[in-house]
């Protein structure tokens, strides 16, 4: 389990998270929704370890580690002239070329060349590697097309399924409605709402009920 007691951070005078405190069970997919500003990047830079903050972040009972998780950030960062396959070897591909080929990337191509969707599938595919407890997926979705946002549902899944934690933010309320067991809505540094799966339903039709936009 991942708990997160009366985190808070502060940057100056600027209170980016008050008190926040949740919890999340092992096989469990938390979305986080919110505006920019919001402070869902910031609690994801918490929970990896990145930045100082006020409160507790444990797992399994413990404070955390970055052993622990696999952080796949908005923006990824490649080495220049490296190639897909090479920056799977990073992470311990066995065989990376076939796992490119699997997945539907090229293999002897730059990753410079590559576009924002197949960045994105290359440090997700780094972050499954890992084989962390924990993983977390700020903006997954962003650049993503049709067929690519349909991978990274079944990937989620198998996550889940492998009894992972995953944290994943998102823009667009669709696309945590349907990968999701529970969204938390920041707002303001808090928590403003926490939607149950079960309420999925109403969002289309209610969606000012849970959130003021």
């Amino acid at each position: 389990m991942l708990e997160i007691k009366n985190l808070s951070k502060s940057f100056g005078e600027l209170k980016v998270l008050k008190s926040i405190s949740f919890s999340v069970e092992s096989g469990e997919v938390i979305g986080i929704l919110g505006k920019n500003g919001a402070g869902k990047t910031t609690l994801f830079e918490a929970i990896y370890q990145a930045i100082n903050y006020q409160g507790l972040i444990l797992y399994n009972s413990n404070s955390i580690e970055r052993k622990d998780i696999s952080y796949v950030e908005t923006e990824n960062y490649f080495y220049p002239y490296m190639l897909a396959e090479e920056y799977l070897d990073l992470f311990g591909a066995i065989n990376s070329r076939l796992v490119l080929e699997k997945h539907g990337l090229p293999t002897k191509r730059y990753i410079d060349q590559f576009s924002t969707g197949m960045k994105k599938k290359l440090a997700i595919l780094a972050a499954l590697l890992l084989d962390r407890s924990i993983i977390v997926l700020d903006e997954p979705f962003n650049g993503l097309d049709f067929e690519s946002v349909e991978y990274l549902y079944q990937l989620i899944k198998n996550f889940k399924s492998q009894g992972k934690i995953i944290i994943l933010s998102s823009h667009i309320l669709e696309t945590l409605t349907n990968s999701s067991d529970r969204i938390i809505y920041l707002k303001n540094g808090t928590i403003d709402t926490i939607i149950e799966s079960r309420d999925f339903h109403y969002l289309k039709t209610h969606k000012n009920i849970f959130f003021e936009f």
